[in-house]
C-alpha cells in the first residue's frame, strides 16, 4: 500500500511539472527575449511603389514594418509620433504599393518572436521617393504623371496645377484674357 501512495505522489508531481511546462511554453517560456533589432534596411524607389528589404533577424518569427510620410517614423511608443504599422510579415521584403510619386516615405521595421516579443526598431530610419518612369520632351514637364506643355496648357500654365480662370487663356505660361 505504502509503494501505491508513493507512485500516486509522483505521479501527481510530474503531471504539475508537465502541465507547467507545457502552459510556459505556449505563454513563450518565461525567460524568452525579444528577437535581434534588424539590420541592413534598405528602401528603393519605383514608379507609384516602394520596395523595402531588411536582413533576417535571429529568433525573428515575423516582422512589423512602420511607416510614414515625415522623419522620425517608430513604432507606437508614449509620447511619440507612431508610424502606420504593416504587420506580421513573414519574409524579409515588402512592396508599398498605391504611393504618390514625388512623396517621400519613410520607414523601419522590427523583428518579433514567436512568443509575440517586438525587437526595437531598426538601428536607422530608411526613405524613398516613387518617382514616375514617364520621360517627358524637352517641352513639356511631368505634372499628374502626363507630360504637359506648360506654355499652352490651361490646367498647367506655367507650372504644374496652375490653372486659369475659365475665360482666360495660356499664352507662353501665363494666363491671359480671352479677348
Amino acid at each position: 500500500m505504502k509503494k501505491r501512495r508513493g507512485y500516486a505522489a509522483f505521479a501527481a508531481m510530474a503531471a504539475i511539472i508537465l502541465f507547467t511546462t507545457i502552459k510556459l511554453s505556449a505563454c513563450g517560456g518565461a525567460t524568452e527575449s525579444a528577437p535581434a533589432p534588424v539590420d541592413g534596411l534598405l528602401a528603393v524607389a519605383g514608379d507609384g511603389l516602394n520596395i523595402i528589404v531588411w536582413n533576417v533577424s535571429k529568433n525573428a518569427a515575423t516582422y512589423n514594418l512602420y511607416w510614414d510620410t515625415e522623419a522620425g517614423v517608430t513604432p507606437a511608443k508614449q509620447n511619440m509620433r507612431a508610424g502606420t504599422k504593416v504587420e506580421s510579415l513573414k519574409s524579409t521584403s515588402y512592396f508599398h504599393t498605391n504611393l504618390t510619386n514625388g512623396l517621400t516615405y519613410y520607414y523601419t521595421v522590427t523583428a518579433v518572436s514567436e512568443g509575440g516579443k517586438e525587437s526595437a526598431a531598426a538601428a536607422s530610419e530608411v526613405s524613398a521617393m516613387p518617382k514616375s518612369t514617364v520621360n517627358c520632351p524637352s517641352t513639356q514637364l511631368l505634372c499628374q504623371d502626363k507630360c504637359v506643355n506648360v506654355q499652352t496648357d490651361r490646367n498647367n500654365c506655367g507650372a504644374c496645377k496652375n490653372v486659369c480662370a475659365t475665360t482666360d487663356n495660356c499664352v507662353a505660361g501665363v494666363c491671359q484674357s480671352g479677348a
